[in-house]
């Protein structure tokens, strides 16, 4: 997996979030429905691969029941790893 391609998914990722008016963190993480919409899947359907082990890696704000967030460098290394093997 090439560190340039993760980037640049990253950034696009970014500017992308940005353009919509989605809510960003300082360390770069969306909100489930918000990344959901940026890879064209359902909310249901992206919090079903989270349960399931398919998704990227999440953080859970707040413990139990509250906001799921996904760092989009952590997406964007998810996105490459499943071009790569061709599996989304």
């Amino acid at each position: 997996m090439s560190m340039s391609d993760v980037n640049d998914i990253a950034l696009e990722l970014t500017a992308s979030a940005r353009e919509c008016g989605m809510w960003i963190s300082g360390d770069g993480r969306v909100g489930e429905a918000d990344l959901a919409a940026l890879l064209g899947f359902s909310s249901k359907s992206l919090a079903n691969m989270r349960s399931a082990g398919e998704a990227p890696p999440s953080y859970k704000l707040g413990g139990q029941g509250h906001r799921v967030t996904y760092r989009l460098t952590d997406v964007a290394a998810w996105i490459e790893d499943k071009r790569q093997n061709d599996s989304i």
